[in-house]
């Protein structure tokens, strides 16, 4: 029996993601793969930060005193290496571990953070057919930056998303 693999696009706004995962078990609904994205993801809120990394629409916030100057932080790339869970053609489920640079879009001034990074695990759970689903990533990490204050919060990130999947036998 061949195994199959799984290669897909995902769209996060104007981020774009290409991942490939290979077939794990014989009933085909579990697969392990990797993923490289780039591109800004202009879609996605910011659902728990800190003083550091709180943004405008930051849901939970303790300290909002920064958020005017944080609201220029964009993901440049990002990579991740998962597991997905697929029961049936109308529903899969990545889940994983994250890495994302990001870039502080703004002046550069004693308030930038320069390169901010995210270190943490996610889940994309997806509904729709099998070459086409829509559904969110939900990042659940640390946001750090090698800056003066050495800033270091957790952060949990959601982003909508629409994945075109492709699927073929390998050897």
């Amino acid at each position: 029996m061949k195994a199959e693999t799984s290669l897909g696009i995902d769209f996060q706004g104007v981020g774009t993601s290409f991942h490939v995962a290979r077939e794990l078990n014989y009933k085909g609904n579990v697969f392990f793969g990797g993923e490289i994205g780039f591109l800004p993801n202009f879609l996605s809120f910011t659902i728990l930060a800190d003083r550091n990394f709180t943004q405008k629409h930051t849901i939970w916030s303790k300290d909002r005193r920064q958020e005017d100057d944080n609201s220029n932080m964009l993901q440049l790339i990002f990579l991740h290496a998962f597991t997905r869970w697929q029961p049936t053609e109308a529903f899969e489920l990545d889940a994983g571990i994250r890495f994302s640079q990001f870039i502080d879009g703004g002046p550069i001034m004693e308030d930038s953070f320069g390169y901010p990074k995210f270190i943490g695990f996610y889940a994309k759970p997806l509904i729709g057919f099998e070459e086409l689903k829509i559904g969110g990533r939900f990042d659940f990490g640390y946001m750090s930056a090698s800056d003066s204050r050495n800033a270091n919060e957790f952060v949990i990130i959601v982003s909508p998303l629409i994945r075109f999947k492709f699927r073929f036998s390998a050897f």
